[in-house]
């Protein structure tokens, strides 16, 4: 109520003077916060018609493109206003923001932890991002260090305990995943990591209904979370639900363009659908984007001997293994190299044969692509490929 007097006073101040970019800004900043935000579109599109340049009022619609979730837009005036000498800890959180949104975390990272002639700001929201992007670039045992730090500042924060579930989660702690799940849910009911933390441990329980009710939960909030198109996908695989699992993790791949263990998984689904060509589209837009990800290449040999290519079903293996020795699909590719039959009926006959026989602990090679597939395999070792 406080803000729409405050709101109704600064217009009737504009209708004597429309030119006035500090009246403007200021009632800008009280649409963004209550709405409506055409209202904020109309009025900075008249404050930068006085002045182009304003860099509160350009602050303001990068502002606004990221509540529409118009991040290209955000992050272009965003960069301006950086590259014009302004440093602002807000500009560099929110162009770090929309960074992330867009799959640049390395660039985002970059952003929040370059160091500027400026005192270094520290606030909670900045360093709880910065905890995700170190969880994203791999780097888990740092961003648990910050985040159990940021644990001592604010215990009951739900956003925090579900970022830290799913960092236990991604270091194969089950209990610690489950307990910082649950303290997450308890205060803040709708907190997607905590969702997600849950609906992977499912999968690992291979209870596909509990997994695909977390996912969707999460889906209902976020439409467009990449993950829990991945979950979805994995979830209609456990039930052999290859048609729907192909359409989920091909949305998945739309919105985690860069999540390698994303595209791997689809691959493996076509080359279940016995549809090799697809499968091959996909280990080859994984392979564009990061060729050290040994999985890809343990991939790539199955199809290579699925279409009787031993010779280079054997140069991939050798890859996969530089790459990590305990590569799932290159030792299952070795494994179906084996085979002397050369009809390729029944080499695919051996393989489903071979998804299905316990590999350890009772775990079949296809709840292990399931398993591996579900945590945050965005990127491969760092090896390089001779």
């Amino acid at each position: 109520m406080e803000s729409q007097a405050r709101l109704q006073q600064l217009l009737s101040y504009l209708d004597v003077d429309p030119n006035n970019i500090n009246l403007i800004a200021d009632a800008v900043d009280i649409y963004l916060q209550i709405g409506p935000l055409p209202k904020a579109h109309a009025l900075l599109s008249q404050g930068l018609d006085v002045k182009a340049d304003d860099a509160r009022l350009l602050f303001q619609r990068s502002t606004l493109h990221i509540a529409e979730a118009q991040y290209e837009p955000a992050k272009d005036i965003l960069q301006s206003l950086l590259k014009s000498g302004i440093e602002n800890t807000g500009i560099r959180y929110n162009l770090a923001l929309c960074l992330s949104m867009t799959g640049e975390m390395q660039e985002a990272l970059d952003i929040m932890t370059e160091s500027t002639q400026q005192p270094t700001q520290h606030f909670f929201a900045g360093d709880l991002l910065i905890v995700r992007l170190k969880h994203h670039a791999g780097d888990l045992d740092e961003a648990l260090s910050l985040a159990m730090a940021l644990l001592e500042q604010e215990p009951d924060n739900g956003d925090l305990n579900g970022v830290i579930s799913l960092l236990f989660l991604d270091l194969d702690d089950r209990a610690q995943a489950l307990h910082f799940a649950q303290k997450a849910q308890k205060n803040t009911a709708k907190n997607t990591e905590s969702f997600s933390t849950i609906g992977h441990l499912a999968l690992e329980d291979f209870d596909a209904d509990k997994a695909k009710g977390n996912f969707q939960k999460i889906l209902d909030i976020q439409p467009k979370d990449g993950r829990a198109w991945l979950g979805m996908g994995l979830a209609a695989l456990l039930n052999q639900e290859m048609d729907i699992g192909e359409e989920h993790l091909v949305t998945a791949t739309t919105f985690m363009p860069n999540h390698l263990g994303t595209w791997n998984t689809l691959a493996w689904l076509r080359i279940l659908k016995k549809n090799i060509p697809d499968a091959k589209e996909a280990l080859n837009a994984a392979m564009e984007k990061d060729r050290t990800f040994s999985e890809n290449h343990g991939t790539l040999a199955v199809v290579q001997i699925l279409e009787n290519q031993r010779e280079e079903a054997e140069r991939s293996i050798k890859i996969a293994l530089r790459l990590d020795p305990m590569c799932i699909s290159a030792h299952f590719a070795q494994t179906l190299l084996l085979s002397p039959e050369k009809d390729q009926n029944t080499i695919s006959e051996r393989m489903e044969s071979l998804m299905n026989r316990p590999i350890g602990e009772g775990q079949s090679m296809l709840k292990g692509l399931q398993r591996y597939a579900s945590k945050n395999n965005n990127k491969g070792n760092n090896k390089k490929i001779h």
